[in-house]
């Protein structure tokens, strides 16, 4: 596996056109073991962007890293919607931006997915559609999990100078994306079908028949990162890295 210095070092070397890349710091080592663990078994390549050197040291076997390290790394885990948890969320945004402005096409996954089957040609065909594929939660877009293609529409909203216009740091992301992208049609966003990307609350209602259909389960939808690594035990989708 290999260890990227920075962002730059990354794009200069990166020899894929498609990034399905996570971002986690110290504090999410427990369940961003556990999405890397899925993302092998099926033999998905996953770019962790790394905000501390404790994430860079247990998943460098088994992953290549992108050290992205700020003042938010260590091993803190932020709860839900606290200043710390809102900023790390964003950075998914600019560093997505950066990889689109090279040319490549972006795939962005939460930590506290799991990984079922191959999702890379699944999403790749389902681009060629549309400029942006993204995981619902029945009615909008749940941003724990899309896809990008790199278009000048694309590339240019996600401009700092563009989110900043738009006081993005009011927002969480996820409201955000939905009401300047979704909702006004700022690009072309398709939902994904949610038998094949399930979020938590639809999965725990039809979890035998989802754990067949799925690419992903995303264990969303519970607070704090015991619940949802217990739920993840409940469907036998938790299991140590080998």
């Amino acid at each position: 596996m290999v260890i990227y210095e920075n962002l730059e070092d990354f794009l200069k070397k990166y020899p894929n056109k498609t990034v399905l890349f996570a971002v986690a710091n110290g504090g999410m080592i427990k369940l961003t073991r556990n999405f890397v663990r899925s993302c092998l078994e099926v033999g998905e390549k996953l770019v962790l962007f790394s905000v501390d050197r404790k994430i860079t040291k247990k998943l460098s076997p088994y992953c290549d890293i992108v050290k992205y390290y700020t003042n938010l790394g260590g091993s803190k885990a932020y709860d839900y919607e606290s200043k710390n948890f809102v900023e790390i969320a964003w950075y998914r945004y600019f560093i997505l931006n950066e990889i689109l402005k090279s040319g490549r096409t972006i795939i962005y996954s939460d930590v506290d997915i799991v990984v079922n089957k191959p999702i890379s040609e699944y999403i790749s065909k389902e681009l060629e559609k549309t400029d942006c594929v993204c995981q619902t939660n029945g009615k909008n877009c749940c941003t724990g999990f899309f896809a990008i293609k790199p278009t000048k529409n694309t590339i240019d909203f996600f401009t700092k100078k563009n989110m900043n216009n738009r006081n993005y740091l009011t927002y969480l992301d996820q409201d955000f994306f939905n009401n300047f992208v979704f909702y006004r049609k700022t690009f072309d966003v398709k939902l994904l079908n949610i038998n094949h990307f399930p979020n938590g609350k639809y999965f725990y209602k039809y979890p035998e028949y989802l754990n067949k259909v799925s690419y992903l389960i995303h264990f969303n939808n519970l607070i704090g990162f015991k619940n949802k690594i217990q739920k993840m035990k409940e469907h036998g989708k938790w299991a140590k890295l080998k």
